[in-house]
């Protein structure tokens, strides 16, 4: 582990003298990102400046948050800083002094989920979903109504087929929604939704029902008999595959549903869909480094790497570890040490921001956290912020 802690220095040095490039408020792309950073440093380190550090980009992040501030992400910013601060609530790092605070962000929240509900915007990762997860682990009894009207409208928004149930989403394209599958931006999302709920004892038989037929539809999607690396078109009614896989696109996210499912409804059938899917995802390798563009956690070697080692500890198949060493040696070899600018790291996508290449989702904090986890050996916990919770 030499050469990881190398790596996290550099890492580390980087974010103390580029932390200006990280002007948001949030998490993703943030200046909570270096918050969370430093937690990870303290958990390792176990120094006590790290652990300063964490509050101190905390407060770092409220002061820019004044009238003036001005976001093209405001609402899921302000999500992010609620959950974060919730995470180090339960992690004993903060205590009931932030309560106050968190009401003041769940007056913010209540307006944007009221708005995105009617809307009917199912999007898991910026939809109505994603900020009725923050009310449901918030637990507040005056604010049940709001997540059972979540379920009311994914009832509304239902789609019906002969092989089970699906939702249309738009964010793609406005005038004419699309059936796509995944995770973060499709009918898995949902699912994974309802299995939330049902996991946090919040169900109708009509919402149980529905995640039945979902899988249903899900499955009957599935390819028998196909070269292609992904088992699943991309669209429910479209024969376009993606043939790549991170936490945002790609099977893994429908493995996983299918896996939380089975453990949560004790259902072996749906654990046995969901560790075929996940089994088959191992098969992809990226040996010219011509598919997986960036080492970050979203889109990247680092996502992958750290969902394998959960699902390795989840199931104790060797060859999820085995998957999680191959894309931990792919993160290592896409650092170019001529390319000092991000600790010799680089994002893909939108690499023309600063604050893409040192933030949590794609940046070199979000690869520092999952060099950390390896070096502790804990289970990498922080993908539940991108819907792997199980």
């Amino acid at each position: 582990m030499q050469k990881e802690k190398l790596i996290i220095s550099e890492i580390e040095e980087c974010i103390r003298k580029k932390e200006t490039s990280l002007t948001g408020i949030g998490l993703n792309n943030g200046i909570l990102s270096a918050s969370m950073f430093y937690y990870y440093h303290y958990l390792m380190t176990q120094e006590s400046e790290s652990l300063e550090l964490v509050t101190h980009y905390i407060e770092k992040s409220l002061a820019v948050l004044t009238e003036d501030y001005k976001s093209l992400h405001f609402n899921d910013e302000i999500r992010e800083l609620g959950l974060y601060l919730m995470f180090l609530k339960q992690e004993e790092v903060l205590d009931s002094e932030i309560d106050s605070l968190l009401e003041n962000i769940d007056e913010i929240l209540e307006e944007i989920l009221i708005q995105k509900t009617e809307k009917g915007d199912l999007d898991l990762t910026s939809g109505f979903p994603s900020f009725a997860k923050y009310f449901v682990l918030r637990n507040l009894e005056d604010k049940k109504h709001l997540i059972d009207k979540t379920l009311d409208k994914i009832i509304e928004l239902t789609q019906t087929h002969d092989s089970g149930s699906y939702w249309k989403f738009d964010l793609r394209d406005k005038e004419n929604p699309y059936v796509e599958l995944g995770l973060g931006h499709g009918t898995t999302g949902v699912i994974n939704y309802l299995l939330f709920l049902y996991k946090n004892k919040i169900y109708s038989q009509e919402s149980l029902e529905l995640i039945h037929k979902g899988l249903s539809f899900i499955w009957n999607c599935k390819e028998s008999g196909t070269d292609n690396i992904t088992l699943f078109p991309f669209n429910a009614f479209e024969e376009v595959y993606i043939d790549y896989h991170n936490l945002a696109y790609g099977e893994i996210g429908i493995g996983y549903t299918f896996y939380n499912a089975g453990i949560l409804l004790k259902n072996k059938e749906y654990c046995d869909k969901g560790l075929n899917i996940l089994l088959h995802t191992t098969k992809f390798k990226d040996t010219d480094q011509s598919s997986i563009l960036e080492p970050g956690l979203i889109y990247g070697s680092a996502g992958l790497s750290a969902l394998y080692k959960n699902l390795y500890h989840l199931t104790e198949q060797e060859v999820f570890l085995e998957a999680k060493d191959y894309w931990h040696q792919h993160l290592l070899q896409s650092k170019n040490n001529e390319n000092e600018k991000w600790a010799g790291f680089k994002a893909y996508y939108n690499a023309e921001f600063d604050n893409i290449n040192m933030a949590l989702g794609q940046g070199i904090a979000g690869i520092g956290i999952t060099l950390m986890n390896n070096v502790i050996k804990t289970n990498h916990n922080y993908v539940s912020f991108y819907n792997y919770d199980l």
